[in-house]
């Protein structure tokens, strides 16, 4: 980790929130990936169920209850973009 920090230029405390930034971003891309379909969009009961996923990863990370909803749509927006990407 000390390299990490050097690189970064970090502290521990930092890297470990940053570790912790980076599994998320990695499982959430992995998941988003699997499921998604190029109407998910358009199919209330897909939306729901991807919120759902998002959610439950976001809780598994102990990601802030006070940050969790701006972070969904985030997310949501970012999987919309991916979702064009992939029809385009």
């Amino acid at each position: 980790m000390h390299n990490k920090n050097n690189d970064l230029g970090l502290t521990d405390d930092e890297i470990a929130f940053y570790d912790t930034l980076k599994a998320i971003a990695i499982e959430l891309t992995r998941f988003i990936k699997a499921n998604l379909k190029v109407d998910w969009y358009d199919k209330e009961s897909a939306r729901a169920a991807m919120r759902i996923s998002i959610k439950r990863l976001l809780k598994k990370y102990d990601y802030p209850p006070k940050g969790r909803e701006k972070a969904l749509d985030t997310v949501l927006r970012q999987v919309k973009l991916m979702c064009e990407e992939m029809v385009a």
